[in-house]
């Protein structure tokens, strides 16, 4: 049985095939992220992806600072390049069930609508693209479909953007990786995104760190005993971003080694997403974020929500002290955390929602045991 991470292991035979692998194209590295006519852009993290995009927008449409609207459930971290160039950053309310309030939409669109709209796919979950796409279309906007807790294309992923997001480092045991994939209606800026893209920094992050911390979890997995332990209320202990932005050499092989197991890893992740609803099922106050698991999608973490925060927070410190790796959401934009009123869902999500990791195996009985 693998550790119980929260990041992706590799094996060992996966970080032979990378040592010993050959940089192949990137039509055949990115090609399963790709839909017919797509073309894709490589970055460390899908944050850089995104601000290429805003800067790419700007420079087509002649418009020093586009208006960019993101959901209020939203992660501060990867906000940090934009927030450095001091982009206009709308926060958009979401319902319980994590899709836009698409009533309040319409009439925040009344005074300011957005220049590139963005559509999160949370937890591997499909967002409804084709209400998105009607109402961009509606306002003029571009659609930009966050699938950063997504493994890949599935039915309802990747369809209906003019861009999409991918974190590859989330679900595949890579350094770091993000992706931008454009699709035929996005590809009018193709040139100012090259343009934006040629002009990045050429630093990528350094590999050693991922390297050791991996192969010190892969032979001594007893050291997760002496991990940090943040409370379920901590908020992420930086907003910023240093990492360089291009998609380096070490990645690029542990991609390439890692192609041919991408079903595996999908079949692997909705194993345990089900194996963990079937365990938790019946627990008073607490129920999967998803009713029901959506047919084809891979789960980045099997989500549950408590019916108050104080059942969360215990929750999440049982699962804690018996070994299970809990994660809470990371943080929110200050300018959510500050606005109650009409961030209250957001907020109230950010209380009551925890996370278990799915890429490994874990004893179902006892993480019902821990709870029970």
């Amino acid at each position: 049985m693998k550790p119980v991470t929260t990041a992706p292991m590799p094996s060992f035979g996966h970080l032979a095939a990378a040592l010993k692998s050959c940089l192949i194209s990137d039509d055949a590295l990115f090609g399963p992220w790709r839909r017919e006519n797509d073309r894709s852009f490589p970055f460390s993290r899908a944050a850089w992806a995104l601000k290429t995009l805003v800067d790419a927008y700007e420079a087509a449409a002649n418009k020093p600072n586009a208006v960019l609207w993101l959901p209020d459930y939203f992660c501060n971290q990867p906000l940090s390049p934009l927030r450095r160039t001091g982009e206009t950053l709308r926060f958009y309310p979401v319902n319980e069930r994590l899709e836009p309030d698409w009533a309040a939409l319409e009439a925040y669109a009344e005074s300011e609508p957005p220049n590139l709209f963005i559509l999160v796919h949370y937890f591997g979950n499909p967002a409804d693209t084709t209400a998105a796409r009607s109402f961009c279309d509606r306002h003029g906007a571009a659609l930009v479909e966050d699938a950063t807790h997504c493994l890949m294309p599935t039915p309802g992923i990747g369809e209906n953007g003019d861009y999409v997001l991918y974190s590859l480092y989330k679900h595949i045991p890579v350094p770091h990786g993000g992706l931008l994939i454009v699709r035929p209606s996005g590809a009018f800026l193709l040139d100012r995104l090259t343009a934006a893209f040629d002009a990045l920094e050429t630093s990528s992050p350094q590999p050693g760190v991922w390297l050791a911390k991996r192969a010190l979890q892969m032979t001594l997995p007893f050291l997760m005993r002496f991990r940090s332990r943040p409370a379920f209320d901590d908020d992420a202990l930086s907003d910023e971003l240093y990492e360089g932005p291009q998609f380096g050499t070490t990645a690029r092989r542990f991609l390439t080694a890692a192609l041919e197991g991408l079903p595996d890893i999908a079949s692997r992740r909705q194993r345990h997403e089900r194996d963990m609803r079937k365990a938790l099922a019946g627990i008073p106050g607490l129920a999967p974020l998803f009713a029901e698991a959506t047919p084809d999608s891979v789960p980045y973490r099997a989500a549950f929500r408590a019916d108050t925060p104080e059942r969360a927070a215990d929750c999440f410190t049982r699962l804690q002290k018996a070994g299970f790796l809990p994660e809470a959401w990371p943080d929110l934009p200050p300018e959510v955390k500050n606005a109650q009123h009409d961030h209250g869902t957001a907020i109230r999500l950010r209380r009551t929602v925890f996370l278990l990791p799915v890429d490994a195996a874990i004893s179902t009985q006892d993480v019902r045991t821990a709870l029970v």
